[in-house]
Parts: structure tokens; C-alpha cells; sequence
């Protein structure tokens, strides 16, 4: 199944963008890789469109997350393992849907950072979703 084109992508990130006032200091980005999301997400709106939009600037990573909790509780192992499949197991969270798809990669890292961070679902509900059509 083919997806969309990058020019509907991207009118539909910045109309997402632009309608829930996902700018900068009011909002960032959580990824589970941002050096490789960065560089995607740079590829459908260019850096300078991003700045004249003041998009979010930061972009944080569940593996850090993870690590500082890790790290308060005091429960820093030798053997550092941070993957998204191992934090799941960790908190007794199912494993991703197979086969991997962006869609079900998602929402699994959604599950895992409200654990992470500690919200209920509630919480984490309440702010705007970008929900992509099947």
C-alpha cells in the first residue's frame, strides 16, 4: 500500500502544528530515536520552515528518560540496555505488534513513556493527538 505524498504530509503536519499551537516553549518532541526522527521529520518541512513557524525546538528521547529514573531509583546497572523492546519488558508492557509498522511503533512508545514519566492515561489524554487515517 502506497502512502501519501510528502506535500499532503506535510500540509497536514503544519495545519496539526499550527491549529494546536505546538510551538516553541509550549511543546517538544518525543521520539525513541531523535537523531534519525530529526532528520526525517526535517525532510518533509524544511529547518527554515520550522523556524519561521517557531516549531518545537527539543527533542527528547525515551532511552534518557528511562536512564534518569533509573538513576534517581538508583537502580543503574552495569549492563546498560535502553531499547524500546527491553523498557516494555521491563515494566511488564506487551511487545510491539508484529510485523513492525510506524503506526504500531507509535502508539507502543506512547505506552512506554506514560510509564516512564509516570502519567496515567487520563494525563496523557488530554492534549491534542495527531491521529493519521488508516
Amino acid at each position: 500500500k502506497k502512502g501519501k505524498d510528502i506535500l499532503t504530509v506535510k500540509k497536514e503536519l503544519l495545519n496539526f502544528f499550527l491549529t494546536h499551537n505546538l510551538e516553541r516553549k509550549k511543546a517538544l518532541f518525543i521520539c525513541q530515536n531523535p537523531s534519525f526522527d530529526r532528520i526525517f521529520f526535517s525532510k518533509i518541512i524544511d529547518p527554515d520552515l520550522q523556524e519561521e513557524k517557531n516549531f518545537p525546538y527539543n527533542w527528547l528521547d525515551l532511552a534518557s528518560m528511562q536512564w534518569s529514573r533509573l538513576v534517581r531509583e538508583g537502580n543503574v546497572a552495569t549492563d546498560i540496555q535502553l531499547s524500546k523492546d527491553l523498557i516494555a519488558e521491563y515494566y511488564g508492557i506487551p511487545p510491539e505488534q508484529k510485523p513492525h509498522r510506524a503506526r504500531n511503533g507509535v502508539r507502543h512508545l506512547i505506552e512506554c513513556y506514560k510509564i516512564v514519566v509516570g502519567f496515567n492515561c487520563s494525563e496523557v489524554e488530554k492534549g491534542p493527538s495527531f491521529q493519521p487515517k488508516s
